[in-house]
């Protein structure tokens, strides 16, 4: 996603999560880790929409990305998730 971020020359991504399992827990630390691993830039801003099945998982990964210098949020509407970023 990074690469294509600076392709574009822009610095916002939305990622919308419709998983039908839960997801566990230490995976929220593994997303946030290989985000950092794989270029992602600290002035980039990610909105998250997940469903509420994976929201604690996804708040959690949030903080893990905030802890790492990103700027993020998670979202449970595509409405607001879409208003953030372009704020």
């Amino acid at each position: 996603m990074s690469e294509l971020c600076q392709e574009m020359g822009r610095n916002r991504a939305l990622l919308v999560l419709n998983l039908q399992k839960h997801i566990h827990i230490g995976m929220s630390m593994d997303l946030a880790r290989l985000a950092e691993e794989n270029g992602w830039e600290r002035e980039y801003r990610l909105g998250i929409v997940s469903n509420l099945q994976n929201r604690m998982t996804m708040d959690l990964m949030k903080s893990f990305l905030i802890h790492r210098g990103f700027e993020t949020e998670v979202f449970d509407n595509l409405r607001l998730a879409r208003r953030w970023l372009i704020h």
